[in-house]
């Protein structure tokens, strides 16, 4: 798996003017065949064994139950169950696309003490996503769980597998869900097109609807230097010490999970990256990552980082920074989304609650 992440907090600074306009992304819920688990249909207090409609046992002991009283299940009348080491699996008809966050969820509960899960997305046969824990220690109360998957540009184009497992003891399922979150661009001039220039030039500290803060920054057009752009026929070019940023009209709203990208690549050996996302009204950088793109000169790598809105900065407005450090530093396709984060996923296992997550990817 290509993609790789880590975790860091930090606060720092900034300045404002108003530049851009944010549509929250969209969700589009993906299809998954017998979600509730209500096929076949058995009678209450019964269960089925070793059959569940649309999935596929690949391991261990697994089927539908009716409960009845036995629980408040949270949709429909009948529940997976799991015998320790069981694994179920869906294969969608949904292909990956670019652009795109994923957000798993499931109801799980312990059909008897000591029980846990594994929640699962798989592509390409390879465990893109996952997230283990327990559920409430005491049998048939159910808790919602997700996770969130990042596509690498490897998978574009692969359908999705959902696998859930079971472990310690027997467990119970109810109510999956897929949806994807569709990123809709709004940053002014995202991959550096304007100024226009020709080709094999460049032009000097103007990038429009960007404001370098400091050193030497611009626009160049590459041709033949790089084999492959990102995004249009322009990069914006940054000498060490540069710092370039934009101002957003959004104001930082509650529940939300704000996913901010670019790719990098060294304008010559040894070169850095920092990328801020920053709010602009309290001069604090609210989530960073710093790094360094391939040492080979003109080889781009994406970057990204998470953040989750903090109930101190609701209201205010963002703003991206970006900075070059130890050589010349090129940049092209910056995005930013912001997702509504349901109240479910705050703070779970999925571990983006409240931290940034950084995504590697090379072109």
């Amino acid at each position: 798996m290509n993609s790789q992440a880590r975790i860091m907090v930090v606060l720092c600074a900034v300045m404002g003017l108003l530049m851009a306009f944010l549509v929250p992304a969209s969700a589009a819920p993906i299809t998954i065949l017998n979600p509730s688990f209500e096929s076949p249909s058995v009678a209450q207090g019964t269960n089925s064994w070793d059959a569940i409609t649309n999935w596929t046992i690949s391991s261990g002991d697994a089927g539908v139950w009716n409960p009845g009283p036995w629980y408040a299940i949270p949709y429909g009348s009948q529940v997976a169950w799991m015998n320790a080491g069981a694994t179920i699996s869906q294969t969608l008809g949904a292909t990956i696309a670019p652009n795109s966050l994923y957000y798993l969820q499931a109801y799980v509960a312990s059909g008897w003490y000591n029980a846990s899960y594994t929640l699962q997305l798989v592509a390409d046969n390879t465990v893109v996503a996952q997230i283990t824990g327990q559920p409430p220690a005491q049998p048939f109360i159910f808790q919602q769980v997700g996770l969130l998957y990042q596509p690498s540009n490897q998978y574009i184009g692969d359908n999705l597998q959902i696998n859930i497992s079971a472990a310690g003891a027997a467990l119970d399922v109810n109510k999956v869900t897929l949806n994807r979150y569709i990123e809709v661009p709004y940053i002014l001039n995202p991959s550096f097109e304007s100024p226009s220039v020709a080709q094999g030039t460049n032009s000097w500290d103007n990038i429009t609807n960007w404001i370098i803060t400091s050193g030497d920054a611009g626009v160049w057009n590459p041709g033949p230097w790089y084999t492959t752009i990102p995004a249009g026929n322009q990069i914006a070019w940054m000498h060490a010490g540069a710092t370039i940023c934009q101002f957003l009209g959004v104001k930082i709203k509650a529940n939300t999970l704000y996913n901010l990208q670019a790719y990098f690549a060294s304008g010559w050996y040894n070169a850095s990256y920092t990328l801020q996302l920053v709010d602009a009204q309290d001069n604090v950088v609210l989530a960073q990552i710093t790094g360094q793109p391939p040492a080979q000169p003109f080889i781009f790598q994406q970057e990204g980082l998470l953040y989750q809105s903090n109930s101190q900065y609701i209201g205010d407005n963002l703003e991206i920074r970006i900075s070059a450090a130890g050589a010349a530093l090129d940049v092209d396709e910056v995005t930013l989304t912001s997702i509504p984060i349901p109240s479910t996923l705050l703070l779970l296992g999925s571990g983006i609650a409240g931290m940034a997550l950084m995504w590697r990817r090379r072109s």
